[in-house]
C-alpha cells in the first residue's frame, strides 16, 4: 500500500498527516494507522489585530537606548508585535531585530500586532514614540 509520491526503491515512506506507513528497515510489523487531529487543532481562529505607523522623532534614529524602551514596552504585552521598516519585518520584543531595521530619524515604522491585548500595544509603543522613547539629548 502507498500514497502518491511516497515510494522510493520500492518501499513507501512516511505520508505526513496522512498515513504511517511500514518504514524501511522496520520490516512488516509496523502497522498502518490514521492521524486524525484533535477537533481545536482544525477550527480557526481570528486574534484581535491592530496597526499603525510612527515616525522616529529621535535625532540619533533608532539606537539602543530607544530600541530597549520599545523592547521593554513590548514585553508588557501577549500580543504578537511586529515592526517593518524598509521591507524588513522583525519581532518588537527582540533588541537585536529592532537594531537590525537601522532607522535614522524621519523613519516610518509600521507596527503591527495580533493578540489578545493588540490595541493596547499598539497604543503604548505609538506613545513611546511621541514621548521619543523617553529620551533627552
Amino acid at each position: 500500500m502507498s500514497i502518491a509520491g511516497t515510494e522510493r526503491a520500492g518501499k513507501p515512506a512516511l505520508a505526513i498527516g496522512v498515513k504511517i506507513i511500514d518504514f524501511p528497515g522496520w520490516g512488516s510489523s509496523a502497522t498502518a494507522s490514521y492521524y486524525q487531529p484533535h477537533k481545536s487543532m482544525t477550527q480557526k481562529t481570528t486574534l484581535p489585530k491592530s496597526k499603525a505607523v510612527f515616525t522616529v522623532l529621535n535625532d540619533k534614529g533608532l539606537h539602543t537606548r530607544p530600541s530597549t524602551e520599545i523592547v521593554k514596552c513590548a514585553a508588557n504585552f501577549d500580543a504578537a508585535i511586529t515592526l517593518t521598516y524598509k521591507d524588513e519585518t522583525v519581532n518588537a520584543k527582540s533588541l537585536l531585530g529592532i537594531l537590525f531595521l537601522a532607522a535614522e530619524r524621519g523613519a516610518k515604522i509600521t507596527v503591527e500586532a495580533e493578540g489578545p491585548d493588540a490595541e493596547a500595544a499598539v497604543a503604548a509603543i505609538l506613545k513611546l514614540a511621541n514621548t521619543r522613547f523617553h529620551i533627552k539629548y
